[in-house]
Protein backbone atom coordinates (compact mmCIF):
# COMPACT_ATOMS: atom_id res chain seq x y z
CA UNK A 1 0.00 0.00 0.00
CA UNK A 2 1.45 3.47 -0.79
CA UNK A 3 0.34 6.57 0.75
CA UNK A 4 0.56 10.15 -0.38
CA UNK A 5 -0.10 13.48 1.09
CA UNK A 6 -1.73 16.32 -0.88
CA UNK A 7 -1.18 20.08 0.18
CA UNK A 8 -3.04 22.80 -1.03
CA UNK A 9 -1.30 26.28 -1.11
CA UNK A 10 -3.34 28.86 0.62
CA UNK A 11 -3.55 31.11 -2.84
CA UNK A 12 -5.17 27.96 -3.92
CA UNK A 13 -8.65 29.16 -5.56
CA UNK A 14 -11.42 27.96 -3.94
CA UNK A 15 -14.09 25.91 -6.37
CA UNK A 16 -14.48 22.30 -7.13
CA UNK A 17 -11.90 20.70 -8.69
CA UNK A 18 -10.51 16.82 -9.80
CA UNK A 19 -7.05 14.95 -10.77
CA UNK A 20 -6.29 11.52 -11.84
CA UNK A 21 -4.31 9.15 -9.74
CA UNK A 22 -2.89 6.44 -11.68
CA UNK A 23 -1.28 3.63 -10.88
CA UNK A 24 0.87 0.63 -12.39
CA UNK A 25 2.04 -2.95 -11.78
CA UNK A 26 3.24 -4.25 -14.85
CA UNK A 27 0.74 -4.50 -17.45
CA UNK A 28 -1.97 -3.41 -15.16
CA UNK A 29 -2.76 0.41 -14.56
CA UNK A 30 -5.66 1.66 -12.63
CA UNK A 31 -6.68 4.82 -13.04
CA UNK A 32 -8.79 6.77 -9.70
CA UNK A 33 -10.08 10.08 -10.44
CA UNK A 34 -10.23 12.50 -7.00
CA UNK A 35 -12.95 14.99 -6.80
CA UNK A 36 -11.70 17.64 -4.39
CA UNK A 37 -13.71 20.84 -2.82
CA UNK A 38 -11.21 23.81 -1.91
CA UNK A 39 -13.58 26.28 0.57
CA UNK A 40 -11.07 29.13 1.59
CA UNK A 41 -11.03 31.20 4.87
CA UNK A 42 -13.33 34.07 6.14
CA UNK A 43 -13.93 36.51 8.81
CA UNK A 44 -17.42 38.01 10.58
CA UNK A 45 -18.11 41.14 10.95
CA UNK A 46 -20.90 43.03 12.91
CA UNK A 47 -23.33 45.76 11.66
CA UNK A 48 -23.81 47.59 15.20
CA UNK A 49 -22.00 47.35 18.92
CA UNK A 50 -18.74 46.65 17.28
CA UNK A 51 -16.66 48.01 20.62
CA UNK A 52 -17.30 48.45 24.50
CA UNK A 53 -16.75 52.17 23.04
CA UNK A 54 -19.67 51.91 20.87
CA UNK A 55 -21.95 49.22 22.14
CA UNK A 56 -25.83 48.67 20.95
CA UNK A 57 -27.94 50.26 23.36
CA UNK A 58 -31.20 48.57 24.37
CA UNK A 59 -33.68 49.82 26.51
CA UNK A 60 -35.73 48.28 28.99
CA UNK A 61 -38.45 46.43 26.61
CA UNK A 62 -37.29 47.26 23.82
CA UNK A 63 -34.47 45.21 20.70
CA UNK A 64 -32.38 45.87 17.94
CA UNK A 65 -30.97 43.65 15.48
CA UNK A 66 -27.61 42.91 15.10
CA UNK A 67 -26.38 41.80 11.25
CA UNK A 68 -23.82 39.09 11.06
CA UNK A 69 -21.81 39.40 8.03
CA UNK A 70 -19.69 36.74 6.43
CA UNK A 71 -16.56 38.16 4.70
CA UNK A 72 -14.20 36.06 2.17
CA UNK A 73 -11.25 36.37 2.95
CA UNK A 74 -8.98 34.97 -0.99
CA UNK A 75 -11.84 33.00 -2.74
CA UNK A 76 -13.89 31.59 0.44
CA UNK A 77 -17.37 30.11 -0.89
CA UNK A 78 -20.12 28.61 1.17
CA UNK A 79 -22.61 28.54 4.35
CA UNK A 80 -21.42 29.37 7.18
CA UNK A 81 -23.60 28.12 10.40
CA UNK A 82 -22.99 31.65 13.32
CA UNK A 83 -23.72 30.41 17.05
CA UNK A 84 -24.30 32.98 19.62
CA UNK A 85 -22.26 32.77 23.02
CA UNK A 86 -24.30 34.61 25.75
CA UNK A 87 -22.05 34.01 28.58
CA UNK A 88 -22.29 36.87 31.03
CA UNK A 89 -24.86 39.06 29.81
CA UNK A 90 -26.93 40.46 32.28
CA UNK A 91 -30.29 38.65 33.30
CA UNK A 92 -33.12 39.87 31.29
CA UNK A 93 -31.10 40.25 27.99
CA UNK A 94 -31.05 37.89 25.22
CA UNK A 95 -30.31 37.45 22.10
CA UNK A 96 -32.36 35.15 19.10
CA UNK A 97 -32.31 33.14 17.13
CA UNK A 98 -29.20 31.09 18.71
CA UNK A 99 -27.61 30.29 15.43
CA UNK A 100 -28.34 30.87 11.87
CA UNK A 101 -27.05 30.28 8.47
CA UNK A 102 -25.60 32.90 6.43
CA UNK A 103 -23.50 33.25 3.05
CA UNK A 104 -21.10 36.10 1.62
CA UNK A 105 -23.49 38.47 0.59
CA UNK A 106 -26.36 37.27 2.30
CA UNK A 107 -26.03 37.95 6.33
CA UNK A 108 -27.63 36.94 9.55
CA UNK A 109 -30.14 38.48 11.62
CA UNK A 110 -30.11 38.44 15.22
CA UNK A 111 -32.47 40.38 18.14
CA UNK A 112 -31.12 41.43 21.16
CA UNK A 113 -33.56 41.92 23.44
CA UNK A 114 -34.26 43.57 27.03
CA UNK A 115 -37.12 42.55 29.23
CA UNK A 116 -39.45 45.05 30.72
CA UNK A 117 -38.10 46.40 33.97
CA UNK A 118 -34.57 45.03 33.72
CA UNK A 119 -32.20 47.63 35.29
CA UNK A 120 -29.87 49.40 33.56
CA UNK A 121 -26.09 47.81 32.48
CA UNK A 122 -22.71 48.59 31.79
CA UNK A 123 -21.58 47.21 28.79
CA UNK A 124 -21.29 43.77 28.92
CA UNK A 125 -19.93 41.33 25.67
CA UNK A 126 -21.37 38.40 23.94
CA UNK A 127 -19.99 36.25 21.16
CA UNK A 128 -21.17 35.07 17.62
CA UNK A 129 -18.54 32.13 15.98
CA UNK A 130 -18.90 30.23 13.01
CA UNK A 131 -17.98 27.39 10.95
CA UNK A 132 -17.83 26.64 7.78
CA UNK A 133 -19.45 24.02 5.50
CA UNK A 134 -17.04 21.64 3.63
CA UNK A 135 -14.30 24.07 5.23
CA UNK A 136 -12.33 23.15 8.62
CA UNK A 137 -12.86 27.19 8.62
CA UNK A 138 -13.74 29.56 11.81
CA UNK A 139 -14.24 33.07 13.12
CA UNK A 140 -15.88 34.62 15.63
CA UNK A 141 -16.32 38.13 16.69
CA UNK A 142 -17.15 39.87 19.45
CA UNK A 143 -20.79 42.35 20.23
CA UNK A 144 -20.83 44.72 23.15
CA UNK A 145 -24.65 45.88 24.85
CA UNK A 146 -25.31 48.39 27.38
CA UNK A 147 -28.65 48.24 29.19
CA UNK A 148 -30.08 51.57 28.87
CA UNK A 149 -31.21 53.75 31.93
CA UNK A 150 -35.33 54.34 31.13
CA UNK A 151 -35.93 58.20 31.62
CA UNK A 152 -38.38 59.10 34.39
CA UNK A 153 -39.61 62.57 34.45
CA UNK A 154 -42.36 64.74 34.93
CA UNK A 155 -44.09 67.37 32.59
CA UNK A 156 -46.47 69.96 33.46
CA UNK A 157 -48.04 72.97 31.84
CA UNK A 158 -47.93 76.48 33.18
CA UNK A 159 -50.06 79.09 32.07
CA UNK A 160 -51.58 80.06 29.52
CA UNK A 161 -53.53 76.67 29.53
CA UNK A 162 -55.43 78.62 26.50
CA UNK A 163 -54.28 79.65 23.40
CA UNK A 164 -55.55 82.49 21.18
CA UNK A 165 -54.92 81.67 17.54
CA UNK A 166 -56.22 84.68 16.30
CA UNK A 167 -54.24 86.80 18.12
CA UNK A 168 -51.34 88.91 15.81
CA UNK A 169 -48.78 88.76 18.67
CA UNK A 170 -48.81 85.07 18.89
CA UNK A 171 -49.27 82.95 22.32
CA UNK A 172 -47.53 80.21 23.79
CA UNK A 173 -47.28 77.26 25.93
CA UNK A 174 -44.65 76.64 28.68
CA UNK A 175 -43.72 72.94 29.29
CA UNK A 176 -42.11 72.17 32.18
CA UNK A 177 -39.79 68.58 31.93
CA UNK A 178 -38.54 68.02 35.74
CA UNK A 179 -36.06 64.72 36.01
Amino acid sequence: AQTFQLQVASSATAGDTQFTVTGTAGATVVNLTVFLRLRGQFNLSLNAGTSSTNPLVVAPGGSQIVTVSVVPVGSFFGSVLIGTSTFGLPSGVTVSPSSATADPGTPAQFTVSVAAGTAASPVSSFNFSASGTFSGSFASVNAFVSVATNPTFNMSFFSPLQVDIGNQFGSSIGVDLTP
